[in-house]
């Protein structure tokens, strides 16, 4: 459907009910597809293209839509989005690092164990679940609960640490 045709139905909307039954005929299943590509089965696609429907119905002013097909999807899509946080929200959250840090067990390099073991026990966990595990410096910090800017200061004087121990090998 062309622009100028879906924004004649668009502002017709509340007062002419062929003109909602050929819009949601016309993207009905094109969004319930879409969210089931995005979403999966994460979402109930079919309920949330319905509540699509009912909130544009709902819209007083009705804007000049260029591209419709991106902005139901895009609308589709946020409210997909915020049936997830509204899902998820209450669900509580399991420590991500629960075990402490023992650089024997979890790594196996023998040269990176004598490199580790010049630093303290919080530098070799912060450098393990950074560069091993894969966590971000904002996350470690949370996980570990040291702030964000003692972290980043903390990392600075390992990889000085580190630096002189090269060094001197």
């Amino acid at each position: 459907m062309n622009a100028n045709k879906f924004n004649k139905l668009f502002r017709k909307l509340n007062t002419d009910v062929k003109a909602f039954e050929q819009l949601y005929n016309e993207f009905y299943p094109k969004i319930v597809f879409h969210l089931r590509r995005c979403f999966g089965n994460q979402i109930s696609a079919e309920e949330i293209a319905q509540e699509l429907f009912l909130k544009l119905l709902k819209l007083e002013q009705k804007e000049t839509i260029n591209n419709p097909t991106a902005w139901l999807f895009t609308l589709a899509e946020n409210l997909a989005k915020n049936t997830l946080d509204k899902i998820y929200f209450d669900l509580p959250l399991h420590p991500t690092f629960p075990a402490p840090f023992d650089i024997d067990s979890l790594i196996l390099s023998e040269d990176m164990k004598k490199y580790l073991s010049a630093l303290d026990k919080t530098s070799q966990t912060i450098l393990y679940m950074h560069f091993w595990e894969g966590y971000s410096f904002k996350e470690i910090s949370d996980v570990l609960g040291i702030e964000y800017v003692n972290l980043r200061k903390r990392v600075s004087r390992a990889y000085a640490e580190l630096k002189k121990f090269f060094s001197k090998n």
